[in-house]
């Protein structure tokens, strides 16, 4: 007796009539149409046996990827590139020298510092803290320090435009100084174009802590500002002016 093995059976097994052709015929078919589906070597898909608006569509899908993949790149790098522009290596170097010193410490070496790397400081002026400078690069030029001055801080000075500080002038502790300035925009954006003015403090003048000095502001010889004031106008010579926004409260002799 032979035993019939399991090739056997199904080598053995009956079939309708015209099966195997129908089958392989499927077989075909379904083989086909996943090649029409597959990509190709090129990476694009096999359009042979697409319509017309099949294809475009293919194509417009690779194409997109590809550009997406360039403008991605390039838009990076205009990002790093702006990043860098906007790199001030002369405060960068500021940053460095000044950040061993202790605040309220080495007020004439502070001094001597900011002379060092540009910055018209005049004689005997004493910085007793880290000045916060801010605007485009190169806009340390624009800072003008008279002699005699005497600086607590922090102090911030916005350089978007002149900042002339006379002889003997006394600043308080967190004073801001600035410049910047916006037109009114539109309702899809208030903040408008930059208008940026010039800032001027006499000889003498002794301003307060927590001062806010706006654009364009001229502080006569030997005013005072009081603490906290917001000051937006012209305060004359010889006067005290305080409040927000700032007001004449007297004049001086």
């Amino acid at each position: 007796m032979r035993v019939v093995g399991f090739q056997d059976s199904v080598a053995g097994a009956q079939t309708p009539k015209g099966s195997g052709d129908y089958k392989n015929r499927s077989v075909r078919g379904a083989r086909a149409q996943l090649c029409d589906r597959s990509p190709s070597i090129s990476g694009a898909p096999n359009d042979s046996r697409l319509s017309p608006p099949q294809r475009v569509a293919s194509s417009s899908v690779f194409s997109g990827a590809t550009i997406v993949e360039r403008h991605g790149l390039r838009r990076m790098v205009d990002i790093a590139v702006n990043e860098w522009g906007d790199l001030d290596f002369r405060r960068l170097a500021l940053g460095i020298m000044l950040a061993p010193l202790p605040n309220g410490a080495f007020p004439r070496l502070r001094a001597l510092i900011y002379r060092l790397l540009g910055i018209r400081v005049g004689r005997s002026t004493l910085v007793r803290g880290r000045l916060k400078l801010t605007g485009p690069p190169g806009c340390t030029s624009k800072l003008s320090i008279g002699s005699n001055c005497f600086f607590t801080t922090p102090l911030h000075v916005d350089l978007n435009s002149d900042v002339i500080i006379g002889n003997h002038v006394t600043i308080g502790h967190d004073v801001a100084i600035v410049t910047s300035a916006h037109h009114i925009g539109g309702p899809d954006r208030r903040c408008g174009k930059q208008a940026p003015a010039p800032i001027r403090i006499g000889d003498g003048c002794w301003i307060g802590a927590r001062v806010l000095l706006l654009p364009g502001v001229v502080l006569g010889d030997g005013s005072i500002v009081a603490a906290g004031a917001v000051v937006s106008s012209r305060v004359e010579q010889h006067t005290i002016v305080g409040g927000a926004p700032a007001r004449f409260i007297r004049r001086l002799d």
